[in-house]
């Protein structure tokens, strides 16, 4: 089992209630935090952080449209661990978002 921390982020005025663990695979190690307020509507917030810990082989990239708001967020991993790693922060955060919607667990 792994430990479980839990967070708070506001976005747009919107509270969000998140959820924090260490994802380790062999030598990559990562960090995710994920969460959502729910189904409200137009105030429905949802959040995804993952971190690199380790010497990961790790690239993000967010691309604008012409009027410079962000409409691609790019993630890549390098290795088998690394895709490991990034494979589990998903799993984890599909679990939390999931159980924070239907209030029971995946």
């Amino acid at each position: 089992m792994y430990r479980i921390d839990t967070g708070c982020k506001t976005i747009n005025g919107e509270r969000v209630d998140t959820f924090i663990r260490g994802i380790v695979s062999k030598n990559s190690l990562m960090e995710a935090e994920a969460g959502t307020n729910g189904y409200q509507g137009s105030d429905s917030r949802a959040y995804l952080r993952i971190t690199a810990l380790s010497k990961a082989d790790f690239y993000a990239r967010v691309k604008c449209n012409e009027a410079g708001q962000p409409i691609t967020v790019e993630l890549c991993f390098g290795g088998h661990e690394g895709l490991e790693a990034f494979r589990k922060a998903l799993d984890f955060a599909r679990q939390v978002l999931e159980e924070q919607i239907t209030g029971r667990n995946a």
